[in-house]
């Protein structure tokens, strides 16, 4: 069974970054597009899609309505709740992306559920996030 974490991240030109901090999670494999659109986590049997230009530039995942930026770039991260350890490498990219660029997202389960919200007051975890879960 897997379920869907879904990351939308603002405008503005953060492709290179992205992929970079793709790069720090160990285990990552890259699609063979020509276009990296699609990734794998070996480690936690994650599949990923990458959505790089949206036709839907609002904010999907519901309990945003204080956020006001369009999206840029939507990240699918399909988990396997299988996987001991299903949200360990999401979890570790969601930080690095945090902790590496001053890049604005909202990570969100189904678009419902709000895991993550890096704003410009920071990074805040929630849900399966929380750090006393990690």
């Amino acid at each position: 069974m897997s379920v869907s974490l879904n990351l939308e991240i603002a405008e503005g030109p953060h492709a290179k970054d992205i992929f970079q901090v793709f790069e720090t999670i160990d285990g990552v494999e890259w699609g063979e597009n020509e276009k990296p659109s699609s990734l794998y986590f070996t480690h936690t049997n994650t599949n990923i899609f990458i959505e790089m230009e949206p036709t839907r530039k609002n904010i999907i995942a519901e309990d945003t309505d204080d956020l006001n930026w369009q999206v840029a770039m939507r990240i699918f991260f399909y988990i396997d709740l299988c996987h001991h350890h299903a949200l360990d490498d999401v979890k570790k990219f969601i930080i690095n992306l945090s902790n590496m660029t001053p890049i604005l997202f909202v990570l969100s389960l189904h678009f419902e559920s709000l895991y993550a919200v890096r704003d410009q007051n920071g990074l805040r975890l929630m849900g399966g996030f929380l750090p006393n879960d990690a």
